[in-house]
């Protein structure tokens, strides 16, 4: 299974334009589902939800809090399980992950799929042409046991 998604265009202030990897996926729990953008971002080990969307889900969090720091400061975060679907037409790829959810200090508006959710693929990023490809790879990666 291979996946192909355009590189969203992004116009900076100075006038120039980069190149964001968003791509879409639907999560659900337990009868409810959302489909949202999501960032896809190599330099993230977690898969991270905010929080007001983890109540929309009416997601148990763990007991045991945890520590996450970012380039702009820390946060206090509990994880939780949410099924992960991404794809296009027939092909699709579904799983439940280990999400992230903030409970204290930073927090982003944005879900980011970090390497935990990247691990399950072969990913592309192919800035020259504005795609990125995600083939899903025959190694089965489990990054984060026991977390929840």
């Amino acid at each position: 299974m291979a996946l192909t998604f355009r590189l969203k265009k992004h116009l900076i202030e100075d006038g120039s334009i980069t190149f964001h990897p968003y791509v879409k996926v639907t999560l659900s729990h337990k009868g409810k589902s959302r489909e949202v953008t999501a960032v896809l971002d190599t330099g993230a080990d977690l898969i991270y939800i905010p929080k007001n969307m983890a109540d929309y889900f009416e997601l148990p969090l763990s007991e045991k809090s945890f520590e996450g720091k970012t380039p702009q400061g820390c946060f206090e975060y509990k994880t939780s399980k949410i099924t992960i679907e991404i794809g296009k037409a027939h092909e699709k790829y579904r799983t439940e992950f280990i999400v992230t959810v903030p409970i204290k200090g930073d927090e982003y508006e944005e879900v980011i799929l970090g390497v935990e959710f990247l691990s399950q693929f072969k990913a592309t990023f192919d800035y020259a042409n504005e795609h990125i490809i995600l083939k899903k790879s025959e190694k089965k990666v489990n990054l984060r046991k026991n977390l929840v």
